[in-house]
Protein backbone atom coordinates (compact mmCIF):
# COMPACT_ATOMS: atom_id res chain seq x y z
CA UNK A 1 0.00 0.00 0.00
CA UNK A 2 1.33 3.44 -0.97
CA UNK A 3 1.41 5.89 1.93
CA UNK A 4 4.17 8.38 1.10
CA UNK A 5 5.45 9.57 -2.26
CA UNK A 6 8.51 11.78 -2.61
CA UNK A 7 9.58 13.40 -5.87
CA UNK A 8 13.22 14.36 -6.35
CA UNK A 9 13.00 17.42 -8.55
CA UNK A 10 15.18 18.15 -11.61
CA UNK A 11 18.14 20.49 -11.43
CA UNK A 12 16.87 23.48 -13.41
CA UNK A 13 13.86 25.71 -12.74
CA UNK A 14 12.16 25.23 -16.11
CA UNK A 15 12.31 21.45 -15.75
CA UNK A 16 10.96 21.73 -12.20
CA UNK A 17 7.98 23.74 -13.40
CA UNK A 18 7.27 20.98 -15.94
CA UNK A 19 6.99 18.57 -12.99
CA UNK A 20 4.26 20.57 -11.22
CA UNK A 21 1.33 18.80 -12.97
CA UNK A 22 2.77 15.53 -11.64
CA UNK A 23 3.02 16.97 -8.12
CA UNK A 24 -0.50 18.38 -8.23
CA UNK A 25 -1.92 15.06 -9.43
CA UNK A 26 -0.04 13.00 -6.84
CA UNK A 27 -1.31 15.16 -3.98
CA UNK A 28 -4.89 14.20 -4.86
CA UNK A 29 -4.19 10.54 -4.13
CA UNK A 30 -1.21 10.32 -1.75
CA UNK A 31 0.80 12.15 0.90
CA UNK A 32 3.36 13.85 -1.33
CA UNK A 33 6.61 15.68 -0.66
CA UNK A 34 9.36 17.01 -2.90
CA UNK A 35 13.14 17.03 -2.55
CA UNK A 36 15.15 19.81 -4.21
CA UNK A 37 18.67 21.03 -4.62
CA UNK A 38 19.57 24.25 -2.79
CA UNK A 39 18.58 26.51 -5.69
CA UNK A 40 15.13 25.07 -6.32
CA UNK A 41 14.52 24.45 -2.60
CA UNK A 42 14.49 28.21 -2.02
CA UNK A 43 11.80 28.50 -4.68
CA UNK A 44 9.45 25.67 -3.83
CA UNK A 45 9.59 26.23 -0.08
CA UNK A 46 7.95 29.61 -0.75
CA UNK A 47 5.28 28.66 -3.24
CA UNK A 48 3.76 25.41 -2.00
CA UNK A 49 1.46 25.26 1.02
CA UNK A 50 0.16 21.69 0.85
CA UNK A 51 3.38 19.94 -0.19
CA UNK A 52 6.31 19.52 2.18
CA UNK A 53 9.61 20.58 0.67
CA UNK A 54 12.97 19.10 1.66
CA UNK A 55 16.56 19.49 0.54
CA UNK A 56 19.15 16.73 0.28
CA UNK A 57 20.46 17.35 3.79
CA UNK A 58 17.03 16.61 5.28
CA UNK A 59 16.24 13.35 7.06
CA UNK A 60 13.08 12.28 5.32
CA UNK A 61 12.66 8.83 6.86
CA UNK A 62 11.26 5.78 5.12
CA UNK A 63 9.27 6.35 1.95
CA UNK A 64 6.99 4.01 0.04
CA UNK A 65 7.71 5.58 -3.37
CA UNK A 66 10.56 7.76 -4.63
CA UNK A 67 10.25 9.34 -8.08
CA UNK A 68 13.73 10.45 -9.13
CA UNK A 69 13.57 13.18 -11.79
CA UNK A 70 17.17 14.25 -11.18
CA UNK A 71 19.11 11.04 -11.64
CA UNK A 72 22.55 11.93 -10.31
CA UNK A 73 24.71 10.52 -7.53
CA UNK A 74 23.12 12.78 -4.95
CA UNK A 75 19.60 11.60 -5.73
CA UNK A 76 20.68 7.94 -5.82
CA UNK A 77 22.30 8.27 -2.39
CA UNK A 78 19.13 9.90 -1.10
CA UNK A 79 17.03 6.98 -2.35
CA UNK A 80 19.26 4.50 -0.56
CA UNK A 81 18.88 6.40 2.72
CA UNK A 82 15.07 6.40 2.56
CA UNK A 83 14.65 2.62 2.08
CA UNK A 84 12.05 3.26 -0.61
CA UNK A 85 10.04 0.18 -1.53
CA UNK A 86 9.36 1.50 -5.04
CA UNK A 87 11.64 3.70 -7.10
CA UNK A 88 10.93 5.38 -10.44
CA UNK A 89 13.51 7.06 -12.62
CA UNK A 90 15.29 7.27 -15.97
CA UNK A 91 17.41 4.41 -17.34
CA UNK A 92 20.49 6.63 -17.80
CA UNK A 93 20.80 7.38 -14.06
CA UNK A 94 22.89 4.28 -13.19
CA UNK A 95 20.36 2.98 -10.71
CA UNK A 96 18.14 -0.09 -10.85
CA UNK A 97 14.74 1.56 -10.47
CA UNK A 98 11.58 -0.48 -9.98
CA UNK A 99 10.05 1.30 -12.97
CA UNK A 100 12.01 2.99 -15.74
CA UNK A 101 10.63 6.15 -17.32
CA UNK A 102 10.95 6.62 -21.09
CA UNK A 103 13.80 8.96 -22.00
CA UNK A 104 12.88 12.57 -22.87
CA UNK A 105 13.84 12.10 -26.54
CA UNK A 106 10.70 9.97 -26.95
CA UNK A 107 8.57 13.01 -26.08
CA UNK A 108 9.97 15.40 -28.70
CA UNK A 109 6.47 15.89 -30.13
CA UNK A 110 4.76 16.29 -26.75
CA UNK A 111 4.68 18.82 -23.94
CA UNK A 112 7.71 18.34 -21.70
CA UNK A 113 5.48 17.69 -18.68
CA UNK A 114 4.50 14.35 -20.27
CA UNK A 115 8.00 13.09 -19.49
CA UNK A 116 7.27 13.17 -15.77
CA UNK A 117 3.58 12.28 -15.92
CA UNK A 118 4.63 8.84 -17.17
CA UNK A 119 5.32 8.09 -13.50
CA UNK A 120 1.58 7.84 -12.94
CA UNK A 121 1.28 4.76 -15.17
CA UNK A 122 3.12 2.50 -12.75
CA UNK A 123 1.32 3.95 -9.72
CA UNK A 124 -2.06 3.37 -11.42
CA UNK A 125 -3.01 7.01 -10.98
CA UNK A 126 -5.04 8.58 -13.81
CA UNK A 127 -3.37 11.33 -15.79
CA UNK A 128 -4.93 14.78 -15.28
CA UNK A 129 -7.46 15.74 -17.91
CA UNK A 130 -6.14 19.31 -17.79
CA UNK A 131 -2.56 20.15 -16.88
CA UNK A 132 -2.33 22.24 -13.71
CA UNK A 133 0.91 24.21 -13.47
CA UNK A 134 -0.39 26.41 -10.64
CA UNK A 135 1.31 26.95 -7.32
CA UNK A 136 -0.46 27.10 -3.97
CA UNK A 137 0.19 30.84 -4.07
CA UNK A 138 -0.74 32.82 -7.17
CA UNK A 139 -0.44 36.31 -8.61
CA UNK A 140 -3.43 38.56 -8.05
CA UNK A 141 -4.49 41.41 -10.30
CA UNK A 142 -4.61 44.63 -8.30
CA UNK A 143 -4.62 47.31 -10.99
CA UNK A 144 -0.92 46.88 -11.74
CA UNK A 145 0.22 48.94 -14.72
CA UNK A 146 3.83 47.77 -15.19
CA UNK A 147 5.05 45.83 -18.24
CA UNK A 148 8.09 43.90 -17.06
CA UNK A 149 10.72 42.65 -19.54
CA UNK A 150 13.10 39.78 -18.74
CA UNK A 151 15.70 39.69 -21.54
CA UNK A 152 17.92 37.01 -20.00
CA UNK A 153 17.35 33.27 -19.88
CA UNK A 154 20.41 31.85 -18.14
CA UNK A 155 21.71 30.73 -21.55
CA UNK A 156 22.99 33.30 -24.03
CA UNK A 157 21.95 31.23 -27.03
CA UNK A 158 18.30 31.45 -25.99
CA UNK A 159 18.29 35.24 -25.82
CA UNK A 160 17.72 37.86 -28.45
CA UNK A 161 20.05 40.88 -28.58
CA UNK A 162 19.91 43.52 -25.86
CA UNK A 163 19.43 46.17 -28.55
CA UNK A 164 16.21 44.41 -29.61
CA UNK A 165 14.84 44.54 -26.08
CA UNK A 166 15.85 48.18 -25.71
CA UNK A 167 13.96 49.01 -28.91
CA UNK A 168 10.96 47.05 -27.63
CA UNK A 169 10.98 48.96 -24.35
CA UNK A 170 11.24 52.26 -26.23
CA UNK A 171 8.18 51.42 -28.34
CA UNK A 172 6.05 50.19 -25.45
CA UNK A 173 7.11 53.05 -23.14
CA UNK A 174 5.27 55.49 -25.38
CA UNK A 175 1.99 54.34 -23.83
CA UNK A 176 2.88 52.08 -20.87
CA UNK A 177 5.21 51.93 -17.89
CA UNK A 178 8.11 49.55 -18.62
CA UNK A 179 10.87 48.08 -16.45
CA UNK A 180 13.52 45.41 -16.94
CA UNK A 181 14.17 42.53 -14.55
CA UNK A 182 17.57 40.80 -14.28
CA UNK A 183 18.50 37.64 -12.41
CA UNK A 184 21.81 36.85 -10.66
CA UNK A 185 23.59 35.71 -13.86
CA UNK A 186 22.32 38.65 -15.93
CA UNK A 187 23.08 41.71 -13.83
CA UNK A 188 26.08 42.63 -15.98
CA UNK A 189 23.55 43.52 -18.69
CA UNK A 190 22.39 46.55 -16.70
CA UNK A 191 25.18 48.70 -18.17
CA UNK A 192 23.62 48.41 -21.64
CA UNK A 193 20.30 49.97 -20.66
CA UNK A 194 19.63 53.68 -20.67
CA UNK A 195 18.08 55.50 -17.74
CA UNK A 196 14.61 55.71 -19.26
CA UNK A 197 13.46 52.44 -17.65
CA UNK A 198 13.88 51.10 -14.13
CA UNK A 199 15.92 47.93 -13.65
CA UNK A 200 14.72 45.47 -11.02
CA UNK A 201 17.34 43.12 -9.61
CA UNK A 202 16.30 39.68 -8.38
CA UNK A 203 18.87 37.75 -6.35
CA UNK A 204 16.46 35.59 -4.35
CA UNK A 205 13.12 33.89 -4.88
CA UNK A 206 11.57 36.39 -2.47
CA UNK A 207 12.78 39.32 -4.55
CA UNK A 208 11.75 37.62 -7.79
CA UNK A 209 8.19 36.93 -6.66
CA UNK A 210 7.95 40.42 -5.19
CA UNK A 211 9.15 42.03 -8.41
CA UNK A 212 7.01 40.05 -10.83
CA UNK A 213 3.97 40.55 -8.59
CA UNK A 214 4.24 44.27 -9.32
CA UNK A 215 3.76 43.64 -13.02
CA UNK A 216 0.58 43.66 -15.04
CA UNK A 217 2.34 41.35 -17.50
CA UNK A 218 5.77 39.94 -18.29
CA UNK A 219 7.66 39.66 -21.57
CA UNK A 220 10.36 37.03 -21.09
CA UNK A 221 12.91 34.97 -22.98
CA UNK A 222 12.51 31.20 -22.78
CA UNK A 223 13.96 30.63 -19.32
CA UNK A 224 13.41 30.66 -15.58
CA UNK A 225 11.54 33.98 -15.34
CA UNK A 226 9.13 32.83 -18.05
CA UNK A 227 8.37 29.47 -16.40
CA UNK A 228 8.08 30.91 -12.90
CA UNK A 229 5.77 33.72 -14.00
CA UNK A 230 3.59 31.34 -16.00
CA UNK A 231 3.11 28.93 -13.09
CA UNK A 232 2.55 31.88 -10.75
CA UNK A 233 -0.33 32.97 -13.02
CA UNK A 234 1.10 36.23 -14.36
CA UNK A 235 -0.01 37.31 -17.87
CA UNK A 236 2.90 36.55 -20.12
CA UNK A 237 4.53 36.61 -23.53
CA UNK A 238 7.21 33.91 -23.79
CA UNK A 239 9.80 34.57 -26.51
CA UNK A 240 11.19 31.43 -28.13
CA UNK A 241 14.41 31.52 -30.13
CA UNK A 242 15.73 27.97 -29.74
CA UNK A 243 13.39 25.61 -27.89
CA UNK A 244 9.98 24.60 -29.17
CA UNK A 245 6.91 26.28 -27.63
CA UNK A 246 5.07 23.03 -28.30
CA UNK A 247 7.40 21.31 -25.82
CA UNK A 248 8.07 24.09 -23.31
CA UNK A 249 5.07 26.43 -23.24
CA UNK A 250 2.02 24.38 -22.16
CA UNK A 251 0.44 27.24 -20.20
CA UNK A 252 -1.38 28.80 -23.15
CA UNK A 253 -4.50 30.83 -22.49
CA UNK A 254 -5.62 34.20 -23.78
CA UNK A 255 -3.23 36.03 -21.44
CA UNK A 256 -0.26 33.63 -21.60
CA UNK A 257 1.10 33.14 -25.10
CA UNK A 258 4.29 32.08 -26.85
CA UNK A 259 5.87 33.91 -29.77
CA UNK A 260 8.58 32.31 -31.90
CA UNK A 261 9.24 29.21 -33.95
CA UNK A 262 11.76 27.29 -31.88
CA UNK A 263 12.85 23.77 -32.76
CA UNK A 264 12.32 20.39 -31.10
CA UNK A 265 15.98 20.28 -30.15
CA UNK A 266 19.14 22.35 -29.93
CA UNK A 267 20.94 21.07 -33.04
CA UNK A 268 21.44 24.49 -34.59
CA UNK A 269 22.10 27.01 -31.83
CA UNK A 270 23.78 29.47 -34.17
CA UNK A 271 20.95 29.95 -36.63
CA UNK A 272 19.75 33.52 -37.14
CA UNK A 273 16.30 34.29 -35.77
CA UNK A 274 14.77 37.74 -36.23
CA UNK A 275 13.28 39.51 -33.21
CA UNK A 276 9.51 39.72 -33.87
CA UNK A 277 9.20 43.31 -32.64
CA UNK A 278 5.86 44.31 -34.17
CA UNK A 279 4.20 41.00 -33.21
CA UNK A 280 5.32 41.43 -29.61
CA UNK A 281 4.07 45.02 -29.47
CA UNK A 282 0.67 44.06 -30.87
CA UNK A 283 0.26 41.09 -28.51
CA UNK A 284 1.42 43.22 -25.54
CA UNK A 285 -1.36 45.74 -26.18
CA UNK A 286 -3.93 42.96 -26.54
CA UNK A 287 -2.98 41.19 -23.32
CA UNK A 288 -2.56 44.45 -21.38
CA UNK A 289 -6.10 45.48 -22.24
CA UNK A 290 -7.56 42.02 -21.56
CA UNK A 291 -6.37 41.94 -17.97
CA UNK A 292 -9.00 42.93 -15.45
CA UNK A 293 -11.88 42.51 -17.87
Amino acid sequence: MITNVSVIMPQLLGDCIMAIPLINQLTIYHNTSIVCNEYTFSIFSHIFDKVKVFNFSSKLGNQTVIIDLLGDSKSVNFINLTNAKISIGFPDACYDYTFMLPLPCIYKDNQASEIYLASLIFLKIPKPLNLNFGFSKNWLYNNQDLVLIAPGAGNLERCFSISSFIELAKKISATKKVSFILGPSEQHLAKFFNNQNDILISNTIESTLSNISKARMLIASEGGFMHLAAAYGIPLIGLFKIASPKNWFPYSNQNQVAIGNGQNNYDNLKRKVDFPLEEIIAKTSEIYENIGI
